[in-house]
């Protein structure tokens, strides 16, 4: 079983919530600060901006990790999420996982959801 070393690296993380900036009227923000043993090595953000339509959460993450004052590992991550109720309406997420690029576009389009990964292609059930 060949297991990423981000998700290792991700098992020995724990974080914290650090000083989040200030939320819009209708923004929910978690800022939380990324360590490896007691040491910062990133943050990683959610907003979640709702209306009485639809519900975006974004989240944004950045770690890296130095050995000897070497970067040794670095992650960084983006995604835009639509969501109607409790059902995925749309995905746009990147991922950069210490230079493996990868990405996931979906989209619920006539009763199921259309999610693409740039090598393949999938339909799942709308929601």
């Amino acid at each position: 079983m060949n297991i990423p070393l981000y998700s290792l690296l991700a098992a020995g993380l724990l974080m914290t919530t650090a000083v989040g900036s200030t939320p819009q009227p209708n923004d929910r923000d978690w800022n939380f600060t990324v360590y490896l043993d007691d040491d910062p090595v990133g943050r990683h953000r959610f907003t979640l901006t709702e209306t009485e339509a639809m519900r975006k959460l974004r989240s944004e993450a950045r770690f890296t990790v130095k050995v000897l004052m070497i970067e040794a590992y670095r992650y960084a991550h983006e995604s835009n999420e639509n969501w109607q109720g409790d059902c995925l309406a749309t995905i746009d997420a990147r991922t950069d996982d210490n230079g493996d690029q990868s990405s996931v576009q979906g989209n619920a389009r006539d009763g199921r959801f259309e999610l693409k990964n740039g090598v393949r292609a999938e339909t799942l059930p709308a929601c």
